[in-house]
């Protein structure tokens, strides 16, 4: 194969033959001579790029050529020795492995003015030692150990009504949970303190005898108020209350023991219209047996204009006088 050129000029006189060509004029001069290309020589080049193989004994000798000079027994530079660091990678030496394959494959190591590895042989070291990480990580899982996660307070109170059906929001007495990155259910950051172990065993005693139940116990009293504008709200306050309710109040309430129940319903004084008798707050009282657990009490006003939701006849249903409480429901 030969290559020629020729040069376009006034006054040129050209002079040429079958390996090269001159052309006079201008003070110019052009030589372009053939040079065959020969078939051993692509081969040779395109040989040159092939990245040599690597395996556990080439890889074990460029390390030791070129990081146990810092990184050994002895000087243990940056907190690392791959002096006897075993090639065959395992889950005891990846960690070290992979710190080798961040500083070897961004140029890191070796640091500048120490001998380094020629392009083609840190190709083909990073390629191998990537695969080799890979293929261990797919053999031999480690998804870690995660530290050992107490409840917090929610959760506490959670897995009690869950389990025991005690909706008393016992999270409430113990302490406030150390927070991290703005959550509070973060093993590492749940401490366990001698103070905090006191306060959960206080308050299992607390759920145990909730529990348990104890007729030993003397009567109480709680008050449940609803919305300030019970009177006046002509809309459904709690899905727990009939589809045709106006105003009320729905609570869930935890029953101690087995026993009967007085509900007592203190309602506004009627201010409007001939039926007013008087400035005086009413009350409607009922005496109730209930089962131990957690149960839901409900009151509402009925709305005339609605259609009326059936509420069964059961014995827990009770009616009262129209125009007033039309209905208290009980789910016991």
């Amino acid at each position: 194969m030969s290559i020629s050129a020729v040069l376009s000029s006034k006054d040129s006189f050209p002079f040429c033959s079958r390996s090269f060509c001159f052309r006079y004029g201008s003070g110019l001069l052009l030589a372009v001579l053939s040079v065959p290309m020969l078939a051993g020589d692509t081969t040779s080049t395109s040989a040159s790029t092939v990245p040599p193989a690597i395996d556990p004994t080439s890889a074990h000798t460029l390390v030791t050529k070129y990081c146990v000079l810092c990184h050994s027994d002895k000087l243990h530079t940056a907190g690392i020795t791959l002096q006897s660091l075993d090639t065959n990678v395992s889950d005891s030496n990846a960690a070290t492995w992979e710190k080798v394959l961040r500083k070897f494959s961004t140029g890191q190591m070796p640091p500048p003015g120490l001998p380094r590895p020629k392009p083609e042989v840190q190709a083909a070291f990073t390629k191998w030692l990537t695969d080799t990480l890979d293929a261990s990580a797919v053999a031999h899982p480690n998804p870690g150990h995660p530290t050992i996660h107490r409840l917090n307070r929610a959760e506490y109170s959670n897995a009690i009504r869950d389990l025991l059906a005690l909706d008393i929001n016992a999270g409430a007495k113990l302490p406030a949970d150390d927070t991290g990155y703005g959550f509070d259910n973060i093993g590492d950051v749940l401490s366990m303190s001698p103070v905090l172990i006191e306060r959960y065993i206080s308050v299992a005693r607390l759920v145990s005898r909730e529990a348990v139940g104890d007729t030993a116990i003397k009567p109480e009293i709680n008050d449940f108020s609803p919305a300030k504008d019970f009177g006046s709200r002509s809309t459904r306050v709690s899905d727990d209350l009939p589809f045709d309710s106006m105003g009320g109040l729905s609570v869930s309430y935890h029953f101690p023991v087995n026993a009967e129940y007085v509900i007592k319903i203190k309602l506004p004084p009627v201010t409007q219209g001939f039926d007013a008798p008087s400035q005086t707050p009413r009350y409607l009282e009922e005496r109730i047996p209930v089962k131990a657990g957690l149960h839901r009490v409900g009151a509402t006003f009925l709305g005339e204009n609605l259609v009326p939701e059936s509420l069964g006849t059961g014995k827990n249903r009770v009616a009262l006088e129209p125009n007033a409480i039309s209905t208290a429901k009980l789910d016991l």
